[in-house]
């Protein structure tokens, strides 16, 4: 479908909130001129999907000006040490997400919930974290149509291949896309020009408003250390380093083939509600050239810093025995696993079966590929980290 509207005049008024930083501004018009501007030239936008994306945008900012208002209203929040941080990375699909939500039931881990970064305001509170309004709020909201197909509780395919609710785990993109400079801010309608662009740009910008995120979460209900998880974070290393100096890094690792065909799986469901054209081959394309950026930015750090804090593990340790996973992953950091936490991981293990909300069935050559050609493509990470598929 063909866009009318005008990029700059609708970046306009989003950024006339009242209680965004002046000082954001200039970083926030560029990024998201940049974002309306490719989704106003993206023609296979359908009707909805442009609705969706421009809500979403919206409603990324109104987030920002909601954390910044109260960073106004309680100086405090800017004093906030955070806690010592845990991030978890690697391709997508690669088991980050399971492990960021069984790690989460360590006590004395705190990860990012999908309520409180929905509805940041005001901080949350350790004596009413369990019972916070927002919750029910979110999850009506999930319940009725929300933004985003991924948060649509009652869409069956949906949730198969990538679960979500009000009190799960919300990986750092829902915290990082408030700055308007979040890779996933391309996945739902094919915005190809907003993500060439990002990936020329410091990210740094994007993770000190991750910063501010984090102040505010952990000012009123704060733990031992910050668990934090998204694939993304390989394009960005640099900047996730910079701005957490003490920050661990957990890589997971899966065959790159298993990785393509799941994310084309979940982006041609995913696309579904945005895009009036869904092409299975050339998703699967986009997904190799995304990926094989970020492996290749992610592994030229790794090579300049070898003493950067970076723990590898396969995907197929982390599904096949996970407490075995976690002790090796905090053996390597020198975090203790309290008896209290083993039990709660070992609950949550037992609770949660693999594909225990259905089969996601998938494979590469549905989409033109082999996994000899997805090798070949992958050859430096393959022979880099073939240990761990």
């Amino acid at each position: 479908m063909s866009q009318t509207f005008d990029p700059a005049a609708l970046c306009a008024e989003f950024l006339s909130h009242p209680d965004l930083d002046p000082a954001d501004l200039p970083a926030l018009r560029e990024a998201t001129e940049q974002a309306l501007t490719a989704l106003r030239d993206e023609p296979l936008v359908s009707a909805e999907g442009l609705d969706r994306q421009i809500r979403g945008i919206r409603h990324n900012i109104e987030r920002l000006a909601a954390i910044t208002a109260d960073r106004r209203r309680y100086p405090e929040i800017a004093e906030v040490e955070i806690s010592p941080p845990v991030f978890i990375t690697g391709l997508g699909r690669s088991g980050t997400t399971f492990l960021h939500s069984l790690l989460s039931r360590d006590p004395d881990n705190r990860a990012p919930l999908l309520w409180e970064t929905e509805f940041p305001s005001p901080p949350p509170e350790a004596a009413t974290y369990e019972t916070d309004p927002r919750i029910e709020q979110c999850a009506r909201y999930f319940a009725s149509g929300p933004i985003s197909p991924k948060d649509d509780v009652t869409n069956v395919e949906m949730q198969k291949k990538h679960m979500n609710g009000p009190q799960l785990t919300e990986e750092d993109n829902g915290m990082l896309s408030a700055s308007m400079r979040a890779l996933t801010l391309g996945s739902g309608v094919r915005t190809l020009g907003y993500l060439h662009w990002l990936l020329g740009q410091d990210a740094r910008p994007a993770y000190e408003i991750h910063k501010r995120w984090l102040q505010h979460l952990q000012w009123r209900n704060p733990r031992k250390r910050w668990l934090l998880k998204a694939p993304t974070h390989i394009h960005n290393l640099p900047a996730l380093f910079a701005t957490y100096p003490n920050a661990r890094l957990v890589w997971c690792h899966r065959d790159p083939t298993g990785v393509i065909s799941s994310m084309t799986s979940l982006l041609c469901t995913y696309r579904k509600s945005y895009l009036s054209v869904i092409d299975p081959p050339a998703i699967a394309m986009e997904m190799i050239n995304y990926w094989s950026s970020g492996l290749r930015r992610g592994m030229a750090y790794r090579k300049a810093n070898p003493q950067a804090p970076i723990f590898d593990i396969g995907h197929k340790d982390i599904v096949t025995d996970p407490l075995v996973a976690v002790r090796k992953i905090y053996g390597a950091f020198d975090i203790p696993l309290t008896p209290e936490a083993e039990r709660a991981l070992n609950d949550f293990v037992e609770e949660n079966p693999r594909e225990k909300h259905g089969e996601h069935s998938h494979g590469i050559e549905r989409y033109g590929f082999t996994q000899n050609r997805i090798h070949e493509i992958f050859d430096d990470y393959v022979g880099a980290f073939g240990k761990y598929f």
